[in-house]
């Protein structure tokens, strides 16, 4: 058996041994020697002796989590952050995963009682990933991230990202609660901003070069913003690339966009609840994508729908309006606006446009 993992895996040896002394009947049977299979699942206790995290919230725990997650990256398995007492842990750097072996970083139980407090402005909370290469499999869960009341720091920076999920985590930061760099495949679900940071979601290139946030899905995520909230989801250009979904959620109370989109391919949105923001969702240059059924609520300054130089867009399922602008080609609006409310925007003639109100086709 492996006799060189960490010294709180031993009792996974200690159980190994008292299989093998009961199971020799079996292992002839099977033709197969236990001692030669590997147990990689080892959890990892930030605040067992090994590591000695203290979650109470004043003690700095940077180093014992970030030897956890270490020893994760090498073996494979979970970082856990047991109940009890304060379960505050204060951090003063950013915690960083590196490419290795999938792990998991949850907190324990469903409520995101387990709290990570960054201390240091303008620091990340957690750091995912790297530029040089791509990290997959990473599952975290039942989290509450805060940073400081200053600076400029992120909750969590993913970089070449793929294959992972992120579910049930809230996060107080003042700029973006989740940072995505050429992130490929990853499911993000219950994912909250509950304060006043910037973008709940933020898609870009800006670190992972020419790769681009493609096939990311966004399950039930809040943005609920105060004086910083600028945007729900802002997506910088992906090329024409994209493939991004967003089903369900909300975004309530931001100075900017519920979502704001630049030169996106396939971006749907489904059931999105925008509720007392700025503007509603903004699409630049767009296509082959889907805005449906989503759902409006409080006062807005601007329109609800904006599609800006966009080329096959499927919108259907507002009350109220939607604006294509002249450069917009070839896109179907089915909507229950009237006629009257629509403006004076100017759209081209490849615009098929519908109200379920009026029984009305190509309105203007």
């Amino acid at each position: 058996w492996d006799n060189d993992l960490p010294a709180d895996a031993s009792t996974w040896n200690n159980a190994a041994g008292e299989i093998r002394a009961n199971y020799d009947a079996l292992e002839a049977v099977l033709g197969v020697d236990l001692a030669d299979v590997p147990i990689t699942n080892y959890i990892f206790d930030v605040r067992s002796t090994t590591y000695g995290a203290t979650g109470d919230g004043s003690t700095d725990d940077t180093a014992a989590i970030q030897a956890a997650l270490d020893a994760a990256v090498t073996n494979g398995g979970t970082v856990y952050f047991p109940s009890g007492g304060a379960n505050n842990y204060k951090i003063t750097s950013p915690l960083t995963v590196a490419a290795g072996k999938s792990i998991s970083i949850v907190g324990d139980g469903g409520d995101r009682t387990t709290t990570i407090v960054q201390a240091t402005a303008d620091n990340d909370i957690f750091q995912i990933g790297g530029d040089s290469t791509t990290t997959q499999f990473i599952h975290m869960a039942h989290l509450n991230l805060k940073g400081p009341s200053s600076g400029s720091g992120n909750g969590i920076v993913l970089t070449q990202v793929h294959d992972s999920l992120f579910e049930d985590i809230d996060v107080e930061v003042n700029t973006d609660s989740f940072h995505l760099n050429g992130c490929l495949r990853n499911t993000f679900e219950k994912c909250n901003n509950r304060s006043d940071g910037a973008n709940l979601f933020h898609l870009s290139t800006a670190v992972a070069g020419s790769v681009k946030c493609n096939g990311n899905t966004f399950i039930g995520c809040w943005a609920e913003s105060g004086a910083n909230g600028t945007n729900g989801w802002l997506i910088d250009s992906m090329g024409g690339q994209g493939n991004n979904t967003i089903i369900g959620g909300g975004v309530e109370s931001v100075t900017g966009y519920a979502v704001s989109a630049v030169d996106c391919r396939a971006l749907n949105i489904y059931g999105l609840h925008v509720e007392s923001t700025t503007s509603g969702i903004k699409l630049e240059n767009c296509q082959n994508g889907t805005v449906q059924w989503s759902s409006w609520g409080g006062t807005k300054t601007d329109d609800e729908i904006l599609l800006d130089s966009c080329n096959k867009m499927v919108i259907s399922g507002f009350t109220n309006a939607v604006v294509l602008d002249a450069d917009t080609t070839d896109c179907i609006v089915n909507t229950e606006w009237s006629a009257g409310s629509v403006g004076t925007i100017s759209y081209s003639p490849t615009n098929q446009i519908f109200s379920n109100r009026e029984g009305t086709t190509n309105l203007m």
